[in-house]
């Protein structure tokens, strides 16, 4: 046994610690019941029992199995059918809830052990374990998989998979609708820094390529074709996750517990549709595809209410009281203590400075949009504060209080493009000028990061907001102006879309961010500032 230290996700936050440990570490719920019985799970150093919720911001203890080879046991899998089979080749149509093959701390079935138990033979090639895997799919995934059966054909299907010689197409069900309804995400992933059982968009990670489409429109959901060039852990639930559209059901990538709870699902809803790939005997081109393992529309048909647009369900309380849903922490706040300072942290940095800003930020914003505006906390808290592509602006008094919070998200797919949003400015603060200083701070981080050269001009980037109706003329005395004036709901509160073009300086670029502040200040303090934020 090995001692783990393991932080519990957001999407965890309120699961028994049975649960919430199970999807961790791959571990059965029966092994993780009897590892609490014995003293060898803690929570935040404490011994727990299997039933106990984990909060935000709690930390597992536990005394795992360490690795070990497995030998794959002849073991039926019921739902699992065979596509094809020839002399150097078997494709299953592998259900949700099976393993590709045996691994530590996975007691339940496995896609080698059911093809020992149809006895169908399988390459020698590989780890003991998993011979003949020559891709793999997460244990919670369905659909089309292949399995060689002889070793030459394992070489050339390994090879051909690393190359990305195969065409692979998902069907996926994501919440929220993409938009653009097309599109191609390009960012590289690898271990998540802080959290090791998880993927993450990092700087430095491998190369990512994600192509989709949306198939068809539900209610608060959409299913999407997902075409992956490349072959990356948990390549599909990132990408959605990174732009906002967690996979329904993916409590790992930030699906919204709420719906997960009322649908039912117990894992991501990702389908392998199709596959496509050249013989690798014959050179015969071959396209394999598995049906639905259920209609997707029952997982968000017309009964199933997303908390962002439905106004009729009561706020959540922060309250300890009310599981997975923190107390307001935030230290109260009177005034604004001059002089204000401005941090800022990317949504994936680790360390205390950076901890301390998202927490920061964290506090304003439930305190603003959950406390006062009854913004259900799953929306508000969501994946993409995570994130690489992400970045939080805290607005301090020089007494250390947090005052004001924003966050940028960064357009992989529009180079020059960012999204500011979340900005809230604390009730004690407004009407001082703080949002207008807040947002100069803000566009003068996005060009920083984000600005784009421009034939003839300098460098700009384009900033677009999703304005509450009732912040509009702040921002418009901000410089933005409205996209196309259309309203929508969202968390049940009217919004337009708004935009603002900001140059980058051409030299002494901070000094020329404090100008701009200062022009943004004078021209807010003649007609206000807004109530809360966006």
């Amino acid at each position: 046994m090995s001692p783990r230290l393991l932080p519990v996700p957001d999407g965890l936050v309120g699961e028994r610690i049975d649960v919430a440990l199970s999807r961790m570490t791959g571990l059965s719920r029966s092994k993780v019941g009897e590892l609490c019985s014995a003293g060898a799970v803690r929570l935040d150093g404490a011994p727990a029992g299997k039933s106990e919720r984990v909060t935000a911001s709690a930390m597992i203890e536990a005394d795992l199995p360490d690795p070990r080879p497995i030998e794959p046991a002849a073991t039926p899998v019921a739902g699992m059918g065979l596509l094809y089979e020839d002399e150097d080749i078997v494709v299953v149509d592998k259900p949700a809830g099976v393993a590709a093959h045996p691994s530590m701390g996975w007691d339940g079935p496995d896609v080698l052990g059911a093809l020992r138990a149809m006895r169908v033979r399988v390459a020698t090639s590989g780890a003991a374990e998993r011979r003949g895997i020559v891709s793999r799919l997460d244990v919670g995934t369905s659909g089309v998989m292949i399995v060689a059966k002889g070793e030459r054909a394992y070489s050339v299907l390994k090879r051909a998979f690393r190359e990305h010689a195969v065409d692979k197409t998902y069907h996926a069900v994501v919440q929220g609708h993409l938009d653009p309804p097309r599109g191609t995400i390009d960012a590289p992933i690898g271990r998540h820094p802080g959290r090791e059982w998880r993927m993450a968009i990092i700087d430095g990670g491998r190369e990512s390529v994600t192509h989709y489409d949306v198939i068809e429109v539900m209610p608060r959901a959409c299913l999407a074709q997902a075409r992956p060039e490349t072959g990356r852990t948990h390549q599909i639930r990132v990408h959605m996750a990174a732009v906002g559209h967690p996979c329904a059901g993916d409590a790992t990538y930030g699906a919204d517990p709420v719906m997960t709870a009322r649908t039912g699902l117990g894992r991501q809803w990702l389908h392998a549709r199709e596959l496509g790939i050249t013989h690798p005997i014959t050179g015969e081109r071959m396209t394999f595809r598995s049906d639905y393992p259920s209609a997707p529309s029952t997982c968000c048909d017309h009964d199933v209410h997303h908390p962002s647009r439905d106004r009729e369900e009561p706020a959540v309380p922060l309250s300890a009281t009310h599981p997975g849903f923190p107390e307001l922490l935030i230290a109260p706040v009177g005034a604004v203590v001059e002089p204000c300072r401005f941090e800022a942290c990317a949504g994936d940095a680790t360390g205390p400075a950076a901890d301390a800003v998202r927490a920061g930020a964290a506090g304003v914003r439930l305190e603003v949009f959950v406390g006062e505006q009854d913004v259900p906390f799953a929306l508000e808290i969501d994946a993409r504060d995570d994130l690489a592509t992400t970045i939080h602006m805290l607005a301090r008094g020089a007494d250390g209080a947090p005052l004001a919070a924003g966050r940028i998200l960064l357009d992989l797919g529009h180079p020059g493009v960012v999204h500011l949003g979340r900005l809230a400015v604390r009730r004690a603060c407004r009407g001082t000028g703080l949002g207008a200083r807040m947002v100069a701070a803000i566009e003068a981080a996005a060009c920083r990061r984000a600005a784009v050269p421009r034939e003839g001009a300098r460098p700009a980037v384009t900033v677009i907001l999703s304005a509450q109706e009732q912040a509009m003329g702040f921002y418009a005395r901000c410089g933005y102006t409205v996209l196309t004036g259309e309203s929508y709901l969202d968390a049940g509160i009217p919004h337009q879309d708004m935009a603002h073009t900001v140059v980058l300086p051409s030299d002494d670029p901070d000094g020329a961010s404090r100008e701009r502040g200062n022009d943004v200040l004078r021209t807010a303090r003649r007609g206000g500032a807004p109530p809360s934020g966006p």
